[in-house]
Protein backbone atom coordinates (compact mmCIF):
# COMPACT_ATOMS: atom_id res chain seq x y z
CA UNK A 1 0.00 0.00 0.00
CA UNK A 2 1.56 3.30 -0.83
CA UNK A 3 0.50 6.26 0.72
CA UNK A 4 1.03 10.27 -0.48
CA UNK A 5 1.02 12.93 1.75
CA UNK A 6 0.00 16.61 0.64
CA UNK A 7 0.78 19.85 2.58
CA UNK A 8 0.52 23.55 3.29
CA UNK A 9 2.76 26.04 4.77
CA UNK A 10 2.03 29.24 5.88
CA UNK A 11 4.28 31.21 4.21
CA UNK A 12 5.22 32.93 0.72
CA UNK A 13 6.70 29.93 -0.97
CA UNK A 14 3.83 27.80 0.00
CA UNK A 15 1.19 30.52 -1.03
CA UNK A 16 2.99 31.13 -4.12
CA UNK A 17 2.85 27.60 -5.22
CA UNK A 18 -0.34 26.92 -4.99
CA UNK A 19 -1.22 29.93 -6.77
CA UNK A 20 0.73 29.00 -9.66
CA UNK A 21 -0.48 25.32 -9.88
CA UNK A 22 -3.60 26.39 -8.55
CA UNK A 23 -3.83 23.51 -6.51
CA UNK A 24 -4.87 23.42 -2.93
CA UNK A 25 -1.60 22.06 -1.54
CA UNK A 26 2.08 22.95 -2.27
CA UNK A 27 4.20 20.07 -1.24
CA UNK A 28 3.94 16.12 -1.29
CA UNK A 29 5.54 13.38 -0.12
CA UNK A 30 5.60 9.54 0.36
CA UNK A 31 4.81 8.25 3.88
CA UNK A 32 6.94 5.39 4.16
CA UNK A 33 6.45 2.44 5.97
CA UNK A 34 8.04 3.11 8.95
CA UNK A 35 5.92 6.51 9.19
CA UNK A 36 9.17 8.87 7.94
CA UNK A 37 8.74 11.07 4.87
CA UNK A 38 10.72 10.44 1.56
CA UNK A 39 9.89 14.00 -0.85
CA UNK A 40 12.09 16.35 -2.56
CA UNK A 41 12.82 19.93 -1.27
CA UNK A 42 14.37 22.98 -2.37
CA UNK A 43 16.29 22.60 1.21
CA UNK A 44 17.82 19.31 0.77
CA UNK A 45 16.78 18.25 -2.35
CA UNK A 46 16.11 14.23 -2.00
CA UNK A 47 15.49 13.39 1.78
CA UNK A 48 13.95 10.89 3.71
CA UNK A 49 12.83 12.99 6.54
CA UNK A 50 10.86 12.87 9.91
CA UNK A 51 6.94 13.10 10.08
CA UNK A 52 6.72 16.65 11.16
CA UNK A 53 9.88 18.14 9.72
CA UNK A 54 8.28 21.18 8.51
CA UNK A 55 5.61 23.67 10.03
CA UNK A 56 2.61 22.10 7.79
CA UNK A 57 -0.65 23.74 8.18
CA UNK A 58 -2.44 21.56 6.69
CA UNK A 59 -1.95 17.64 5.78
CA UNK A 60 -3.53 15.45 3.52
CA UNK A 61 -3.14 11.51 2.89
CA UNK A 62 -3.77 9.45 0.34
CA UNK A 63 -3.47 5.54 -0.24
CA UNK A 64 -3.02 3.82 -3.42
CA UNK A 65 -4.42 0.27 -3.17
CA UNK A 66 -4.21 -0.13 -6.68
CA UNK A 67 -0.47 -1.14 -6.54
CA UNK A 68 0.00 -5.07 -6.44
CA UNK A 69 3.37 -6.11 -4.23
CA UNK A 70 6.09 -6.45 -6.90
CA UNK A 71 4.67 -2.48 -8.21
CA UNK A 72 5.15 -1.61 -4.84
CA UNK A 73 8.52 -2.68 -4.41
CA UNK A 74 9.34 -1.00 -7.78
CA UNK A 75 7.87 2.19 -6.00
CA UNK A 76 9.79 2.27 -3.10
CA UNK A 77 12.98 0.91 -4.47
CA UNK A 78 13.23 4.04 -6.99
CA UNK A 79 12.41 6.75 -4.38
CA UNK A 80 15.36 5.15 -2.08
CA UNK A 81 17.22 5.43 -5.26
CA UNK A 82 17.43 9.03 -5.57
CA UNK A 83 18.21 9.61 -2.40
CA UNK A 84 20.75 12.34 -2.24
CA UNK A 85 20.10 13.69 -5.54
CA UNK A 86 19.46 17.79 -5.55
CA UNK A 87 16.30 19.50 -5.84
CA UNK A 88 14.99 20.33 -9.56
CA UNK A 89 15.55 23.91 -9.62
CA UNK A 90 15.98 24.57 -13.12
CA UNK A 91 12.96 22.34 -13.60
CA UNK A 92 10.28 24.62 -10.96
CA UNK A 93 11.78 27.73 -13.17
CA UNK A 94 11.11 26.12 -16.46
CA UNK A 95 7.63 25.15 -15.20
CA UNK A 96 6.72 28.85 -14.05
CA UNK A 97 8.05 30.20 -17.34
CA UNK A 98 5.94 27.69 -19.49
CA UNK A 99 9.47 26.41 -20.75
CA UNK A 100 10.18 22.88 -21.97
CA UNK A 101 11.92 20.64 -19.25
CA UNK A 102 12.97 16.96 -19.21
CA UNK A 103 11.79 16.06 -15.94
CA UNK A 104 12.27 12.74 -16.30
CA UNK A 105 16.32 13.23 -16.63
CA UNK A 106 16.62 11.76 -13.08
CA UNK A 107 19.45 14.03 -12.02
CA UNK A 108 17.07 16.12 -9.87
CA UNK A 109 13.87 16.84 -8.74
CA UNK A 110 11.02 18.32 -7.02
CA UNK A 111 8.20 16.70 -5.11
CA UNK A 112 5.22 15.81 -7.48
CA UNK A 113 7.71 14.95 -10.34
CA UNK A 114 9.88 12.31 -7.85
CA UNK A 115 6.68 10.93 -7.00
CA UNK A 116 5.23 10.53 -10.52
CA UNK A 117 8.74 9.11 -11.78
CA UNK A 118 8.13 6.65 -9.13
CA UNK A 119 4.71 5.71 -10.32
CA UNK A 120 5.47 5.25 -13.90
CA UNK A 121 8.29 2.71 -13.05
CA UNK A 122 5.66 1.10 -11.10
CA UNK A 123 3.27 1.07 -13.51
CA UNK A 124 6.34 -0.06 -16.29
CA UNK A 125 6.80 -2.89 -14.00
CA UNK A 126 3.19 -4.14 -14.02
CA UNK A 127 3.27 -3.87 -17.99
CA UNK A 128 6.37 -5.65 -18.49
CA UNK A 129 5.14 -8.68 -15.83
Amino acid sequence: MITLQFSTERDAVSGFIRWATRAPFSHCDCVLPNGCLLGARFSGGVRVRKPFYAKFSRIARYTCNSMNPKQEEVFYDFLYAQVWKPYDTAGIFNFLLHRKHDWRAGKAWFCDALLDAASIQAQDAFLMG
